[in-house]
């Protein structure tokens, strides 16, 4: 319902031309020009936009260079809810969006405020210098990144609504719709957030299956510790055979084959530790791959997401 556009000094003559129909020939086809007479100039001041905007530039600082935005303009659209209003509804709509305007930007840098009947929709042209007190140098001076912020243009429709809301009668729906957003409908941005909330949901899988995995791997690793440490006693069982007391060993025979039967049981229970190790490794591997890929198309869709946001 509203869009903001930021232009250079060098902009401002053919806004100013378009804004207060300063010619007849007109490129844009839309305007009727048996209409024009009832576009409405809400600053009568007995100046123009052109003159407004230098004589504000001369009270304030603004750098000399061509890129630096010098002039702010909101095109405020009417609500479809009015567009069968009588004139004299439309009209304070108007009048009171650009009291609203006034009192964020400041009045005294408010240098065009037209409403063009003449166009398919009823709009508010509503120009001004972004200017800010530089408390540092103890100034005013053009600033639109410092006036216009994030959290300016996230809370401008709410706020320029609910004002509307509170001084006009006849206003109930609001001006927020579908146009407002950056996308065509709701439901994109519906599909957008389903997926990112489907994404986020997939990465925590993910990650809780590596930790899965990682553990198990651990444990894998923990039995092959225990059976070298059961092989070492062994052996050293094996050594302590070959000790005789008084020419007879220490250990008899059928002991020894007992060991035996634990030292091949430890030896095939190693070996599937190992064959679980390896493969559990190799899931691993696979896991992180897919998580590395996840972990992209996650990044690519948050900022999606930020943009929906913003």
């Amino acid at each position: 319902m509203a869009h903001l556009k930021k232009n250079t000094r060098g902009a401002v003559p053919g806004l100013a031309v378009h804004f207060e129909r300063k010619t007849d020939h007109h490129s844009n086809k839309e305007i009727d020009v048996a209409k024009t007479y009832l576009n409405q100039d809400l600053i009568s001041d007995g100046s123009d936009m052109l003159s407004r905007f230098n004589e504000r530039l001369n009270d304030v600082y603004c750098m000399k260079r061509d890129d630096v935005k010098a002039l702010a303009t909101w095109i405020v659209t009417l609500p479809e809810e009015l567009s069968k209003a009588p004139y004299e509804q439309q009209s304070a709509f108007f009048e009171a969006t650009k009291q609203f305007l006034d009192d964020r930007y400041g009045q005294e840098n408010a240098v065009a405020a037209v409403v063009h009947y003449d166009e398919t929709t009823p709009h508010l042209h509503y120009a001004f210098v972004p200017v800010i007190f530089d408390a540092k140098k103890e100034r005013y001076k053009v600033s639109a990144k410092q006036v216009l912020t994030r959290h300016d243009l996230q809370t401008f429709h709410d706020d320029l609504d609910q004002d509307l809301k509170k001084v006009l009668p006849f206003y109930e729906k609001g001006v927020l719709n579908n146009k407002t957003l950056p996308f065509e409908n709701v439901a994109e941005i519906k599909k957008y957030n389903d997926q990112f909330k489907d994404l986020k949901g997939e990465l925590a899988n993910v990650e809780e299956n590596i930790s899965a995995k990682k553990t198990l791997l651990k444990i894998t690793n923990q039995e092959l510790d225990e059976i070298d440490l059961a092989e070492k006693q062994i052996d050293d069982f094996k050594q302590a055979l070959s000790k005789n007391l008084f020419g007879k060993p220490v250990i008899k025979p059928d002991d020894l084959d007992r060991f035996k039967t634990v030292l091949a049981n430890m030896k095939k229970a190693q070996l599937q530790s190992q064959r679980n190790a390896e493969q559990t490794s190799h899931e691993l591997s696979k896991v992180k791959e897919q998580l590395a890929d996840v972990k992209a198309d996650h990044q690519k869709l948050k900022e999606a997401h930020q943009q929906l946001q913003d």
